[in-house]
């Protein structure tokens, strides 16, 4: 959607302008109108504007002045100046401040338009330049981590040269660390992968092991981590933010960072275990070190590694201590539900119907609850109870869904003869939410539509323009228009058109008044406009109109 708004003390010259404008049919050119710099600055306060079209001399602010008000709010707007004014001046001064175009009213429509035009083709090359530099930025940043990767694993094999060294090398690479402080290390390893898998498989899975590290970590601790050697992943992590008075000596920040990061570990291991189907190891040094020593800490967490191999599936080690030793399969259902159970969670916010019912099933009929006991199958049954009570409290259908399903039994763990029974009872409240969810979407789209509707036909003679009509209703003016369209079948704009010449077809067979009063009646800028919209609408005039209506 290209705007566009025509600036010019002479109201006549606004509307023959608009109506020059609509006629010459521009795809996605949405046309305002303002009869004074003031009426320009105040329509530019609410809405971005592409291009303006405007007078130079005018009383009060003249368009120079007012091009210099524009390009400090939209940088990217393009100004044209058309003015009566044939001075080598004017046009020098209008060009010098960044002016795109500086065409005469004695130019003719046709030169109006293809300023108009040339300007649009500006504004395509400039966002094609744009899409450029945007795609060379993310080059830029696609390389960023395999340079942040080469950095840090010199840090792990060589102590770096010196501290401001280290400091300007952590800035330019983006790394979300400080030189000056102590930095915690956790290392881990991918016990065996699946038979099969690519490489490229590989380096995805490492890289959704180091989300899921970062999702659990990043709210209290700034990190970063890196793959290396095919199997393993370190991570190194300080607290996320300076000491002071409230937070406490560094020493004590590091100490609750150590213990936030080692109360992670399990769940992480847990999700990496549900989620991807990968044993991973963890070891986790026991306190946070200079970046000097960095080496040194590396060489004994690998140490731990060796040393601790053994009938274990995994390990999950704090340095100098084996009380983090987990064996495979104890209380798993447990302990990765809840990872689980959010995954539910996001795939039922996103209406994803199917995939919520496999990741349901999936998760139920997981080989590790076969062997659970009940009080971890209760354990399972109530969070995901959780689950779906948070969603019917939040969509406000309870009263909907009990009509069809017996909510009761929800909370009753012993109304349900097994665990199958348990699991085709989640399937059928889910699909009563998806289907109340879809209706409830349908229902609110069709009151946006009899409400859109109902404003336009009581403001035929306003602003009924896709910029205005977001405002009113709250939604950006694209969107708008395409909500309308899904839900009604027809554009916003051809809707808007329908209903003001349906009224003006009211108005000449049921009215005296003329032309020029009906025009304004009905929301259009002039008269020739209207009249050759209608004709090309109806193949009559609105005076043939008339005298056939009667």
């Amino acid at each position: 959607m290209i705007r566009l708004l025509i600036v010019d003390d002479e109201p006549y010259v606004v509307e023959g302008l608009t109506g020059l404008l609509q006629e010459a049919d521009i795809p996605n050119l949405e046309t305002y109108g303002a009869t004074s710099s003031r009426e320009a600055l105040e329509r530019l306060a609410r809405t971005r504007v592409d291009i303006v079209l405007s007078d130079i001399h005018m009383p009060g602010m003249n368009g120079l002045e007012l091009q210099k008000r524009i390009l400090a709010q939209w940088p990217k707007c393009k100004v044209v100046f058309l003015t009566g004014h044939d001075t080598f001046e004017y046009a020098k001064e209008a060009l010098r401040h960044g002016a795109s175009d500086y065409i005469l009213k004695t130019d003719g429509d046709e030169e109006i338009v293809a300023a108009v035009l040339r300007t649009i083709g500006e504004l395509e090359a400039q966002l094609e330049r744009d899409t450029y530099m945007a795609q060379a930025q993310r080059q830029m940043r696609s390389a960023l981590p395999l340079l942040q990767k080469e950095f840090l694993l010199e840090l792990l094999r060589r102590p770096p040269a010196s501290a401001a060294q280290l400091g300007g090398q952590l800035r330019e690479l983006g790394v979300p660390l400080s030189a000056s402080s102590g930095v915690l290390l956790v290392q881990s390893r991918i016990l065996q992968w699946p038979e099969a898998l690519s490489a490229s498989d590989r380096t995805l899975l490492l890289f959704a092991i180091r989300n899921i590290g970062e999702e659990f970590w990043s709210a209290g601790a700034s990190l970063v981590s890196f793959a290396y050697e095919g199997n393993r992943i370190s991570w190194l992590l300080q607290p996320s933010s300076a000491p002071d008075e409230d937070v406490g000596s560094a020493a004590q920040a590091q100490e609750r960072l150590k213990h936030f990061v080692y109360g992670n570990l399990e769940p992480i291991q847990t999700a990496c275990r549900s989620l991807l189907k990968l044993s991973v190891s963890f070891v986790m040094a026991s306190a946070c070190v200079p970046w000097e020593t960095l080496p040194d800490k590396s060489a004994a967490l690998d140490l731990m590694f060796h040393r601790s191999f053994g009938p274990l599936e995994e390990l999950l080690l704090l340095e100098g201590e084996n009380a983090g030793l987990a064996a495979e399969g104890e209380g798993i259902a447990a302990r990765s539900v809840a990872n689980r159970a959010a995954a539910l969670a996001s795939l039922l916010d996103a209406g994803e119907q199917q995939a919520f019912a496999d990741a349901l099933r999936a998760l139920m009929l997981d080989e590790s609850l076969a062997g659970a006991t009940e009080a971890e199958r209760m354990t399972v049954y109530y969070q995901l109870v959780a689950l779906f009570m948070n969603d019917l409290m939040r969509g406000g259908l309870f009263r909907s869904v009990a009509e069809r399903i017996d909510l009761a039994r929800l909370t009753r763990y012993e109304s349900h003869a097994t665990w199958e029974a348990r699991l085709v009872y989640f399937l059928k409240l889910a699909e009563a939410l998806f289907e109340d969810r879809r209706s409830g979407r349908q229902r609110l789209g069709d009151e946006l539509i009899e409400a859109v509707g109902a404003y336009v036909d009581s403001h035929l003679s306003g602003d009924l323009s896709l910029t205005r009509l977001g405002e009113v209703f709250s939604f950006n003016a694209s969107y708008l228009s395409r909500v309308f369209k899904l839900h009604s079948g027809i554009n916003l704009t051809e809707h808007i058109l329908a209903k003001r010449l349906q009224e003006a077809k009211r108005l000449l067979r049921d009215t005296s008044m003329q032309v020029q009063e009906i025009t304004k009646a009905v929301g259009f800028e002039s008269a020739p406009y209207f009249i050759r919209l209608f004709k090309k609408e109806t193949d009559m005039t609105p005076q043939q109109y008339r005298e056939w209506a009667k």
